[in-house]
């Protein structure tokens, strides 16, 4: 997600200075933003889990990193992707709001799953 929520207004997002400028930078690897959020935004969620598939059938990730608000992608999309890439990671922000979520969800499609908080 390049802005917050999705919108340019307020600038880059937290996720996409930290995570996406920072991927960018390493030599050696071809990075390409999905910007899920300003897609769902204008399109749709079905629209843009849709375009997701697509870019990865296209692009063919060796990895692929999501920084997830909730259950923006669906669980079908996922395991769609998945056929198209060698990877995935999900970090998982330490958010108090998004610890219901994230702890609720069955995600079988993680490789990896990163996260900076353990939540009580």
């Amino acid at each position: 997600m390049k802005y917050d929520y999705g919108n340019p207004k307020p600038g880059l997002s937290f996720e996409y200075e930290v995570f996406g400028s920072v991927l960018k930078k390493v030599k050696g690897f071809k990075v390409e933003l999905f910007d899920y959020k300003q897609i769902q935004n204008k399109e749709g969620q079905k629209e843009m889990n849709y375009q997701l598939v697509k870019k990865c059938q296209k692009f063919k990730p060796d990895l692929i990193f999501t920084f997830l608000f909730g259950n923006e992608i669906y669980s079908q999309t996922l395991d769609e992707i998945r056929k198209h890439s060698r990877a995935s990671i999900t970090w998982k922000a330490d958010d108090k709001w998004r610890w219901r979520i994230f702890k609720t969800m069955s995600i079988p499609w993680e490789w990896l799953s990163l996260k900076t908080l353990n939540p009580r």
